[in-house]
Formats: C-alpha cells, sequence, structure tokens
C-alpha cells in the first residue's frame, strides 16, 4: 500500500510511518507491503500529488495533519477533494483530539477517517478497520446500485456478461477495502459473499480462511467455508478432517464409509475402495441396512472409476456385484439401483438394466421434472456425482424436452461448470435451433473456457436469429477481444453502440481496445 504523509512536523511523520510499520499487514499476506512517502509542506505535497498523477502515480491512502499553519489538514482534504485527479485515494486526518464539531467539518471535507495524537496501536489498528468499513458501505452501494441499473435499463433479461463485469469491478474495490485493515473479518467476509453469489466458490474459500484465522469462533463462516468445498467438488481438508475422527474409533464402518466416499470424490479410488473394504468388514449384524448398503455402493462406485479408467470389464462385474448387495441389503435404496443401472449398461446387459430400472422406478421420482428436481438439490449440496445421475435419470424419460435441457444447463452454469453447462445447450440447441438464449449462453460457456472460435461462432449464430440484440453484440466483442482479433472486437463493441448509445460497458471495452492503425499505416511501418 503507497502511503502519503503529510505534516510541517517531521516528528510526527516519522511517528506515523513507526506505528503504521508495527501492525500486522505481514500476517495477512507478503503482498501486505507499506510504502511511505513523505512532504513537509502542504501546498508542495498538493503540486506533487496532481503531478504524479498526471503521471500515472496515484496512492493508497494520504494521511494529513490537521495542525499545518500553511495550510490546515482539513482545508489540505477539501483541495484533494475537489481535484478528480486524485480524490480516490482516502484522506485519514491526524488531530489531537476529537470533537463532533470538527469531525462535522472533516467529513464534509471528504476525509474519511481519523488517528488521535499521541498514538496508541490498538487505536490506530481500529481506526483503520473504521475506514475498511467505510469504504466498503461505498463500494457495496455502487455494487447494488450498478446491479440495478443494469437489470433495469435491460430490454430483456440482464446480460450475464454485463452482471460478471459489474461482479468483477466490485470484488476489485472491495479486495482494495481489504488493503486498509487486512485483520478486517468483516471485508474478507464480504469479499467472500461476492464470490458466492456469483458461484466463485474457489475464490471464495481463502477468503473465508482468512475470515476464520480472525474470528475462529464464527460458525457462520466455518459453515460457508464447508458449503463452498462442497460446491467446488474439494473434499480434501474434509478428508484431513474425517481421518483424525478415524484416529479415535479406527473400526467405525460410519466414519471408514464417510471417508471413502471423501477420498472417491477426491478421485483416488484405489485409497477409497480401502476404506470401503474395511467398512463391510466391520459392520456388525445390528448395523443399519442403509449404512451396509452405502458401503457396498461405495465400494461399487470405486470398482466402477477404477473400471472407467482402465478399459476393464472385469472391474465393472465387481462394481455390478456390489451395488446387487446394495439393493438387496437395504431394497428401498435408490442410489444402488441407479448405479446398478449404470454397471450393467456397462457390461451391455440391457435386460438386466431394464430391470433394475423398473425397481428403481417405485421408489424414484416418475417423471423428467422429479428427476431435476433431484438433479437440482443435489447439485445445491455440492454432492455433483448424485447431480449427475439425477440429471441423466430426467434425459433418459424425455431426451428431445428443451426446457430440461436449458433449465438443466443453466443450473450447471451457475455452478462455474461451464463443460457440463455446454454439452446441454448443444443438445438444447439441437432441439430448437431458433432459440437465442441457447447460443448466448453456448457462447458465454465457450469463452469462459478458453474455447474463442466455437465462442465466437455461437454468438454469430445467436446474433443471426436476433440483430437487434446489443448485447449479443456485446459478447461477440468480449470473445474477439480474448482472442486477440482486435479489429473484430472493434466493430463488435461499435454495433453495440450504434443499437444502444448509452451502453457504458460496450464504451468502456471499445476504449481499452488498441486504437486502430489509419490506413496505409501499417504498410509504410513494415516497410520501414
Amino acid at each position: 500500500m503507497k502511503i502519503f504523509i503529510v505534516s510541517e512536523k517531521n516528528y510526527e511523520i516519522k511517528q506515523v510511518r513507526d506505528f503504521l510499520g508495527r501492525l500486522p499487514f505481514g500476517d495477512f499476506g507478503k503482498g501486505n507491503t507499506l510504502d511511505f512517502y513523505q512532504e513537509e509542506n502542504p501546498k508542495t505535497a498538493l503540486e506533487k500529488l496532481e503531478k504524479n498523477a498526471a503521471d500515472g502515480i496515484g496512492y493508497d491512502l494520504i494521511i494529513v495533519s490537521q495542525k499545518m499553519k500553511a495550510l490546515p489538514g482539513i482545508r489540505f482534504a477539501r483541495s484533494v477533494t475537489a481535484r478528480k485527479t486524485i480524490a480516490s485515494a482516502p484522506v485519514m486526518l491526524v488531530v489531537d483530539n476529537l470533537n463532533k464539531e470538527l469531525v462535522t467539518e472533516a467529513m464534509g471535507a471528504g476525509v474519511s477517517g481519523f488517528f488521535t495524537m499521541p498514538f496508541v496501536m490498538d487505536e490506530m489498528r481500529t481506526a483503520l478497520m473504521r475506514l475498511a468499513t467505510i469504504l466498503l458501505s461505498r463500494a457495496r452501494k455502487k455494487i447494488s446500485d450498478a446491479m440495478e441499473q443494469a437489470k433495469a435499463t435491460s430490454a430483456k433479461t440482464a446480460n450475464p456478461e454485463i452482471l460478471e463485469q459489474i461482479h468483477r469491478k466490485g470484488t476489485d474495490v472491495i479486495e482494495r477495502c481489504a488493503m486498509y485493515a487486512p485483520w478486517s473479518e468483516e471485508v474478507h467476509t464480504a469479499l467472500a459473499a461476492m464470490h458466492i453469489e456469483h458461484g466463485d466458490f474457489a475464490f471464495a474459500i481463502p477468503k473465508l480462511k482468512l475470515a476464520i484465522k480472525i474470528n475462529p469462533n464464527n460458525r457462520d463462516t466455518h459453515r460457508q467455508l464447508l458449503a463452498c468445498y462442497k460446491k467446488n467438488g474439494q473434499a480434501m481438508e474434509e478428508s484431513a478432517t474425517l481421518k483424525k475422527l478415524l484416529a479415535t474409533n479406527p473400526s467405525s464402518p460410519d466414519l471408514l464409509t464417510k471417508l471413502g466416499d471423501s477420498i472417491l470424490h477426491e478421485g483416488n479410488y484405489k485409497e477409497a475402495a480401502l476404506y470401503f473394504k474395511k467398512a463391510i468388514a466391520n459392520h456388525k449384524p445390528g448395523d443399519p441396512a442403509r449404512l451396509k448398503a452405502k458401503s457396498h455402493v461405495g465400494l461399487g462406485k470405486a470398482f466402477m472409476a477404477e473400471g472407467d479408467e482402465l478399459s476393464d470389464p472385469a472391474k465393472h462385474e465387481m462394481a455390478k456385484n456390489e451395488f446387487a448387495a446394495a439393493a438387496t441389503t437395504d431394497p428401498t435404496l435408490v442410489s444402488a439401483y441407479l448405479n446398478l443401472i449404470a454397471s450393467y449398461k456397462k457390461l451391455g446387459l440391457q435386460a438386466e438394466a431394464k430391470a433394475a430400472a423398473a425397481k428403481a422406478a417405485a421408489i424414484a421420482p416418475d417423471n423428467a421434472e422429479g428427476w431435476l428436481d433431484l438433479f437440482s438439490h443435489y447439485l445445491g449440496e455440492g454432492e455433483v456425482q448424485k447431480a449427475k445421475f439425477s440429471l441423466q435419470r430426467a434425459i433418459q424419460y424425455d431426451p428431445e424436452n428443451q426446457i430440461t435441457l436449458v433449465r438443466a444447463g443453466q443450473m450447471y452454469f451457475l455452478n462455474r461448470m461451464f463443460g457440463e453447462a455446454a454439452g446441454l445447450f448443444e443438445k438444447a440447441a439441437e432441439v430448437n435451433p431458433s432459440d437465442t438464449r441457447t447460443f448466448n449462453f453456448l457462447g458465454i460457456c465457450y469463452r469462459r473456457m478458453e474455447m474463442f472460435e466455437q465462442a465466437v461462432a455461437n454468438f454469430k449464430k445467436a446474433i443471426n436469429l436476433d440483430p437487434e440484440d446489443y448485447n449479443l453484440y456485446f459478447n461477440l466483442g468480449r470473445a474477439c477481444q480474448q482472442a486477440n482479433d482486435t479489429a473484430k472486437a472493434r466493430e463488435a463493441y461499435a454495433t453495440a453502440l450504434k443499437l444502444n448509445a448509452d451502453f457504458e460497458e460496450a464504451k468502456e471495452a471499445l476504449a481499452s481496445l488498441s486504437p486502430a492503425v489509419p490506413a496505409g499505416a501499417e504498410k509504410a511501418a513494415t516497410a520501414g
């Protein structure tokens, strides 16, 4: 963080530097370093700030003393606020004491916080937390207003690409808030909430961990972190916890089965199989049938994964036997039949698969909508494999139902599973090649997977269906820009602006491109 300190008293500048340098910025990341700049003449300081801003040099925080003869701190702050080039940096005022009148006047001049002399470490730490909270509140308001504006001004459904840009800019702003007080739990949970709302669970995890580091007793934060790991498909820390629990009760079939499930979810089917086998070996006659059946299902899944990887029918046969054992042990366990169906099909046993499906139908949803609801539930719970099985069943009931395909594709999209989403949107486009939204979502999915050629092709298909939708041209421009096709990107953004002259995001995107090369200039440059 770049800090500019202004005071006519050198010892005051030194004290500010010393106290700030002793605060625990570095405890929350190696990048949290402090760079100090100082000036004893307030008028010269203003000139430096303006000159540096013109040269592209900015500061993250301005600290100014109130007791300056040449230009008191509040007047200095008012001068900073009046200059748009340097007004972005928050100003904190150093005072001997605070009173209501001083605070009111200072806040009106643009001051965002106060340091009181003589300095006390905890008070300085708290003052920076208050600053971060104030900046966070402003950022949230701007994000909320931008979201409402995007939804209110859109002729159709709010453009996901616009909402993504608002989210990205918002997280950047909140990330800056954390810079001022990285020990603030509130800032990190706010960042995590932004990421969770957008489905970026992987980005939310480190923010939640920092919040827990600051306040390990916040149960809500712990629950959010656990949910993020599940939704992100990461069970490593969960398996580590289960191993610790298992050490206290190594013969527990319940813990052994849960640990096997966790490890299997991580992709290690061989290690998972060992725990499932131990669970089965440790089951007692009086144990619940459901628990016994789940252990067999888990072992069957491990064998299926190994069979798929090795293309080994023998492993698929072993998996089938475990699923059959699960169904026999607990005839009401739906997952036993669903997995048994899959194993039968792997082995080419279509009649047996049909028979198993008949049994499953008796205890499971009997229509596409019911299975799709189950898919949504499992995906929301982070049980991705169960979600995929549910979706397969939904599509099996009605492979031509576009509503099923698009709804499921959108659920995958919201969970940032873009490959799976694209697969469903492709099927939906085959069913109904006249829906603009399907091609738009396809383009967005492929762009986020950095498959730019496919993204451009699908945005063009959407534009062909609705050439008046400026959002589609903006999305096309983004794909072209990321593919380094600047000319096509410029053309797309320009078309978006022709259709909507107030399209601010398109204006910004167009301005971000390098200037167009004048006709003939490129040849001349090459010839030279």
